[in-house]
């Protein structure tokens, strides 16, 4: 009975001993944990920056794209593996031109003067397809940026210099709205193997928006339109870029100056230059003084048409031709006809000399006279009026030669019809 009584004891204390010591030996643990924490602080991994969302939205989840590092170097990271670094780095999202999306139109239309505006529609703004992205030196912030440029402004013929002439246009866009300054510039090469007068030939950008940064383009001979490629640092071959090219009308004369009151009449040539199109427009002729037949004609672009012009009156006299968007016009002048009056004469005393000399009769004045003016009144009827007094075909060739001989035939013919009707 005792030795129950014992057991029972026991396993009682047993009882009691035991959780109590286990909970001394937990508090103990804890204590020595807290003051271990207290004396080496938990060490945190370091947290890379990851790129902003306007750059990932630039690329699929699972797509993995060419990264150009500020070293120059390129790696082919999925979109979760690439950091924003020091320096600046570019993705190519795609190999075609694009173009502002509304949001960026807005942005840029918001910075834009007036008369800025008024010459470049941003709506035609294209884009070269690189992203450009870097931390930012205030806030260290990810900030990214695209080259946007206007090529829609066709070249247009500057008369003063013979040559077509044009610009192209270059902006940065921030995905932000921001127009800071760039802590380094992005270089920028305009290449072409159609326009061999490039103002500048290379570019760096080195702030977002506005002022634009203008490259000049000048080509005496360009069909169309003319191909300038823009080269990047991730694309040495360069983005092919198209500017359209505006035809010219063009009014053109072989001779400034030809003989008046009606004496003369020249060819005046119509064409078109910068196209080949066979498309045709109608034009209208104009002249001061004078007569243009026909006055109104339709002219294709690869093809010229020559029209007459016959002098009226003497001095100055502008001609000009016009479509519904541009006019071309050139300057004549109408002389007093010597020439003609000269060859017109001496013509005519020639063919009167020859009369008397055929009948072998003495000389006489008056029918001598007579017969000069009649050859000057046959070339006079024949090259103002177009009447062909004698009953020859002959040429409708305009030099002195031809007045001369022409007025020759006419006092020779008309003074011997005179003497048979006699």
């Amino acid at each position: 009975m005792k030795k129950l009584t014992v057991f029972y004891l026991l396993v009682v204390l047993l009882t009691v001993a035991l959780p109590a010591a286990s909970q001394r030996r937990r508090s103990a643990t804890l204590n020595n944990a807290s003051v271990s924490a207290q004396v080496l602080p938990r060490q945190q991994e370091p947290q890379l920056q990851r790129v902003s969302p306007a750059v990932r939205e630039y690329i699929r989840p699972t797509e993995k794209v060419e990264v150009l590092q500020a070293d120059g170097s390129k790696e082919l990271l999925r979109r979760d593996e690439i950091k924003v670094e020091d320096g600046r780095q570019t993705i190519q999202y795609s190999s075609a031109l694009g173009k502002l999306d509304e949001k960026e139109t807005r942005m840029v239309v918001g910075k834009m003067e007036d008369s800025l505006a008024s010459k470049i529609d941003v709506s035609q703004l294209k884009i070269i397809p690189e992203l450009h992205f870097e931390k930012s030196s205030s806030d260290g912030t990810s900030r990214t940026y695209r080259i946007a440029f206007a090529s829609n402004v066709p070249l247009e013929f500057n008369a003063e210099k013979d040559v077509f002439t044009g610009a192209i246009s270059f902006l940065l866009v921030d995905e932000s709205g921001d127009a800071a300054a760039l802590d380094k510039p992005i270089p920028l090469q305009i290449t072409s193997n159609t326009i061999r007068t490039i103002t500048p030939k290379s570019l760096e950008l080195s702030h977002l928006f506005l002022p634009l940064s203008d490259v000049e383009l000048m080509e005496r001979d360009v069909q169309d339109s003319a191909l300038v490629k823009l080269v990047t640092n991730f694309n040495p071959n360069g983005y092919d870029v198209f500017v359209p090219v505006k035809p010219a009308l063009q009014l053109s004369i072989e001779r400034k100056s030809m003989q008046g009151l009606g004496i003369q009449e020249v060819p005046v040539t119509i064409r078109y230059i910068g196209s080949n199109s066979g498309k045709s427009r109608k034009v209208i002729l104009q002249a001061e003084r004078g007569t243009i037949t026909p006055s109104a004609i339709e002219v294709k672009y690869n093809e010229p048409v020559t029209v007459m012009l016959r002098s009226e009156g003497i001095g100055d006299v502008t001609i000009s031709v016009e479509d519904n968007t541009q006019r071309s016009e050139i300057t004549v002048a109408y002389t007093f006809p010597w020439v003609f009056l000269v060859a017109a004469l001496g013509g005519g005393l020639f063919g009167a000399l020859l009369t008397f000399l055929k009948g072998g009769k003495k000389f006489s004045l008056k029918p001598f006279l007579y017969a000069a003016l009649i050859g000057l009144l046959c070339a006079a009827a024949y090259y103002v009026l177009g009447l062909n007094l004698l009953d020859l075909k002959v040429s409708e060739a305009f030099n002195e030669v031809a007045v001369g001989t022409f007025s020759a035939l006419g006092a020779f013919f008309g003074v011997n019809r005179k003497k048979a009707a006699n």
